[in-house]
């Protein structure tokens, strides 16, 4: 399921000055607009005759747009949204731009002329800026940053902009967008993987200049103490007087060496951890890949389906089963090759219903995820790395009575992944 952004533009057309001229036709009964829409040129007063010719004076447009435009649980870790209103002739002072979410029921963040942008919700994971003073592009705008876009509320929000025209006027903006969460693939996960080995390698070769950068530095060093000494030797006879210069320097050098084994400490357990982990990208061979997904397909009425409290949730209808190593009758993965494996769960309720969801290695706990909501729809989400052994088992266990819901707009949203990143 694709993030979908709705936008539901409440634009307000800004009518012209009446212009009070003899033979102007009052076109509002007809045209559903204020008499006042007679235009000047020249110097000469123009009124339309037909509803036709009704006039459409320059309006402002908001945008209201969200980035990333989907949601990828337990993977996207930034997000942000940003409200702007490209102005014109139409408006001259805009006086607040306002977000809210769901269905206005929650004030998230605004901006004013007098109040410097604030978030009113989310702190701690919310950042806010923006600004009422139009630019040169004739764009005032507020925008909206989570740290921890896991923590995001999934529903409606609303961007309202108020504002007032040449004549004083008052006029609002509004427009409406719905964040969702999408399930990610195996793919996407692979790709989050392979993005923090890169991050991993990146960090290894600044550390790898760094310590370059010191050898050298070092070597200068030792050849200034040195000459330093023969300089001592030369006017004393005495190769045990150094002055202050050379302590410090040899303090410095002392200091330089620590360093560089931290550096060189540090980037062989980088070094170790990217070779363990390299090995889960790069093996092709089908003869050795573990990976299953599986959703949940027969057993619906009404578009739900529900387990009791400890029941094994049975993801009931296979997409991949590398390995044959999950049972579609049973729920149940068994380990056939022991290693590091990486599984995903992922279950979404209807409004009002619970979902509790545990991971459990054999019948033990590992994970779990629950989720709730009075009005919408709920997503429960849990990734994990776990190592198992020849023979484990790992399964889905309800911990209440959880109500999944399925219909032709969420085809496939719950569901079991698992694959193997890493044999022993």
């Amino acid at each position: 399921m694709k993030l979908v952004i709705h936008l539901s533009i409440g634009l307000f057309l800004l009518s012209m000055a009446k212009a009070s001229a003899a033979g102007c036709v009052d076109l509002s009964p007809t045209c559903g607009v204020h008499s006042n829409i007679c235009a000047e040129a020249n110097g000469k007063v123009i009124c339309p005759a037909t509803c036709n010719a009704c006039p459409s004076p320059t309006a402002s447009v908001i945008n209201f747009e969200a980035f990333p435009n989907e949601l990828k649980a337990n993977l996207t870790e930034l997000a942000s949204m940003r409200c702007s209103v490209s102005t014109s002739n139409d408006l001259r002072h805009i006086s607040s731009i306002f977000v809210t979410r769901n269905n206005g029921g929650q004030d998230l963040a605004s901006v004013t002329p007098f109040d410097a942008p604030v978030a009113l919700a989310d702190m701690g994971n919310l950042g806010v800026k923006g600004s009422t003073t139009c630019s040169q592009l004739g764009e005032c705008f507020i925008e909206l940053a989570w740290k921890d876009a896991s923590l995001m509320y999934l529903g409606d929000y609303t961007c309202t902009v108020t504002a007032t025209d040449s004549k004083g006027r008052v006029v609002q903006l509004t427009s409406d967008l719905n964040m969702a969460a999408v399930t990610p693939s195996i793919n996407d996960v692979i790709e989050e993987f392979k993005s923090k080995l890169m991050s991993q390698k990146h960090t290894i070769d600044q550390q790898q200049q760094e310590l370059t950068n010191q050898t050298l530095e070092l070597n200068i060093m030792k050849l200034q103490i040195t000459h330093q000494q023969h300089l001592n030797t030369n006017q004393s006879g005495s190769t045990d007087t150094c002055p202050a210069v050379c302590t410090l320097q040899q303090a410095q050098l002392h200091n330089q060496s620590s360093e560089i084994t931290n550096l060189k400490l540090q980037m062989s357990s980088l070094y170790q951890l990217n070779n363990n982990q390299s090995p889960s990208i790069n093996h092709d061979s089908s003869a050795s890949r573990v990976a299953f997904t599986a959703t949940l397909d027969a057993g619906f009425h009404n578009s739900k389906k529900i387990f009791q409290n400890n029941q094994t949730v049975v993801f009931d209808k296979v997409l991949m089963n590398e390995g044959s190593a999950y049972s579609s009758g049973s729920g149940h993965f068994t380990c056939k090759k022991a290693g590091v494996y990486l599984f995903s769960v992922h279950g979404m309720s209807f409004a009002a219903d619970d979902i509790c969801l545990q991971l459990q290695q054999n019948g033990t706990l590992v994970t779990g995820a629950m989720a709730y909501d009075a009005s919408y729809l709920a997503t429960a989400s849990m990734t994990t790395v776990i190592h198992l052994h020849t023979g484990d088992e790992v399964k889905v266990v309800s911990k209440c009575t959880s109500t999944f819901v399925q219909n032709d707009d969420y085809l496939q949203i719950s569901m079991f992944t698992g694959v193997l990143i890493n044999s022993d």
